[in-house]
């Protein structure tokens, strides 16, 4: 996500079954509440540390949150939830054939 300038407001990186979700001033970690297998959760938690700072709940598209949430890091939240990361399905270790 990049702002008027052209500078980087918010970068989201996936992990397996979370992101990351990293500004300048900022880095948050955004994990689903459940777990599903074939559809993308409804709810997402966002973290810094061990500390929650906000619910995002997808089809109600409300924050729920307990601190402040930069903004950019919001929306970067609500379009890694409805749209993932793309070749994120292709993450994980390398089968090896012996």
């Amino acid at each position: 996500m990049l702002n008027e300038d052209r500078l980087k407001l918010a970068v989201a990186m996936p992990g397996k079954g979370n992101y990351g979700i990293n500004g300048r001033d900022y880095a948050h970690s955004l994990h689903p509440m459940e777990a599903r297998r074939w559809a993308r959760p409804d709810s997402w938690v966002l973290r810094e540390h061990e500390d929650e700072l906000a619910v995002f709940h997808r089809h109600a598209r409300r924050v729920e949150a307990v601190r402040p949430v930069p903004l950019a890091a919001a929306l970067a939240a609500f379009a890694v939830i409805d749209y993932g990361i793309p070749g994120e399905r292709g993450l994980g270790v390398p089968r090896f054939r012996w």
